[in-house]
């Protein structure tokens, strides 16, 4: 489609009148000539002989335009006087002067006029055809438009979304050189590159607002074509050896989403009509990103707990069987680390249920702060949170447990704020890794509950690993 596109924005120059429509003139020029010179040459003909030289002007004139039909009326004069002279001699009659001279500018004129309602016809069949196209590759644009809506907002993974309208915006539209960059859910003033076709960048890159083209259409919320990037000094590289580039705003009820830009290695290659194909696509990839964020969101609100912003109890027992499966299958170990935070009930007994939400805020942030992005960590109830630490062991474990536990007093300050010098804050946990101490998902949980029991009936404040004795006391 864009390269049909292309061909029609080519200039319709000067164009040529079909070749046989030319030989057609050729040869009835060539024909009347011959036949009046026969004629002529048969004896002296009647007058209206004389009048065969005409259709060298017309035929002139229909076939090369006006400038050749006055050349073919000069001619046809000429040709007449020859004629005229093999006929009656030299010098003329009076009364043939006359007429020579009127058939003469009879010629010239049946030329130029000739020429001039066949360029007219001609020219005005040629503007109908460029319409004609037009019209067509706007029907076309519609069509793939209204195809392209469909399947984008078909689509409710955000994700998969942006590889089909990566897709989408190369394949179907022909932009060889398309991305994709949102804006950062965490940094509202940065862009971050989600998906594109033949870029050097890496996905995740990411561009500031004060940055770029893109950066420039993100903050305004204005498109911007460029027909020479080198001239430009906003242009960050995308492609290799860019010479044009086209940005549109991704923005739904005034606000920006993201940006749709593409790129060239040919100088002015994007017109006003791309830029508009461009953000029609984008106002559509528009909703569609706007309801898959929503979706999202409303999946990972399905399975957040809303008080600490970790994972809840029934996320965290999906995936504690996956981990162990996967781990069962892989021959790696995964654990488990139970933490419970001491003498809670007293703690909100005392100073209420506002000031201990406030608390397991602050130990959620706290645990959200020290895991890998690779581990989970949920509240597991109450004062309760739980840790999934896939392809970790017990040492390993351990030592997370044990920097989570320790970090609870250096961050008590909101406790003391909220408390006015109440009681400090402590955490007992337990260990339990899989295969060492459990061989299945139900069991490793037990194991871990089990270790972090005993490290409160052992004084509170500190990291058990289960152990089958100290679980199982004599």
């Amino acid at each position: 489609m864009r390269e049909t596109a292309e061909v029609s924005r080519r200039p319709l120059g000067r164009r040529r009148v079909p070749v046989l429509l030319r030989q057609a003139g050729l040869l009835t020029a060539a024909g009347a000539v011959a036949l009046y010179g026969g004629l002529m040459a048969a004896g002296k003909p009647p007058p209206s002989v004389h009048a065969l030289p005409g259709l060298v002007p017309a035929a002139a004139g229909l076939a090369y335009g006006p400038v050749a039909g006055l050349a073919g009326g000069a001619g046809a004069a000429v040709i007449t006087a020859a004629g005229l002279w093999g006929s009656y001699g030299w010098p003329w009659p009076a009364p043939v002067v006359v007429d020579w001279m009127v058939a003469g500018l009879f010629f010239v004129g049946l030329g130029v006029v000739g020429g001039t309602v066949a360029h007219l016809r001609y020219y005005r069949t040629v503007e109908l055809l460029r319409l004609v196209r037009e019209l067509r590759r706007a029907r076309q644009q519609l069509e793939a438009l209204y195809e392209s809506g469909k399947l984008i907002t078909s689509e409710l993974d955000l994700e998969r979304l942006i590889t089909r309208l990566v897709r989408l915006v190369r394949n179907t539209f022909g932009y060889s050189h398309p991305a994709i960059l949102l804006v950062d859910e965490e940094r509202k003033d940065t862009l971050r590159l989600v998906g594109a076709a033949g870029y050097d960048a890496p996905i995740g890159m990411t561009i500031g607002f004060d940055q770029g083209i893109t950066g420039f259409v993100a903050r305004t919320g204005l498109a911007v074509r460029v027909d020479d990037v080198r001239r430009d000094p906003r242009y960050v590289p995308g492609i290799r050896e860019c010479m044009s580039e086209v940005a549109v705003p991704i923005r739904i009820k005034g606000r920006v989403l993201g940006v749709l830009n593409v790129e060239s290695p040919r100088l002015s290659a994007f017109t006003e009509e791309d830029e508009q194909v461009l953000q029609a696509i984008a106002d559509q990839a528009a909703v569609a990103i706007q309801n898959a964020r929503l979706l999202g969101l409303t999946a990972q609100m399905a399975i957040t707990d809303g008080l600490t912003e970790l994972y809840n109890h029934r996320h965290f027992s999906q995936q504690l069987e996956i981990a162990v499966e996967r781990a069962r299958r892989m021959g790696s170990p995964v654990s488990v680390v139970l933490l419970d935070i001491d003498d809670f009930k007293m703690f909100n007994d005392r100073f209420g249920h506002l000031v201990g939400d406030e608390v397991l805020r602050q130990i959620g942030r706290l645990i959200r702060q020290s895991v890998r992005r690779t581990d989970l960590a949920a509240r597991y109830g109450g004062e309760e949170f739980v840790l999934l630490l896939p392809d970790t062991g017990t040492d390993d474990a351990l030592r997370l447990a044990r920097r989570i536990q320790q970090a609870v007093p250096r961050a008590e300050s909101f406790v003391e704020a909220l408390t006015r010098g109440g009681p400090g804050i402590s955490l007992s946990a337990g260990v339990a890794t899989f295969p060492d101490h459990a061989e299945s998902a139900r069991d490793l949980l037990r194991r871990a509950d089990e270790a972090c029991y005993q490290a409160k009936r052992s004084g509170k404040n500190q990291v058990v690993v289960w152990e089958a004795q100290a679980s199982n006391p004599a």
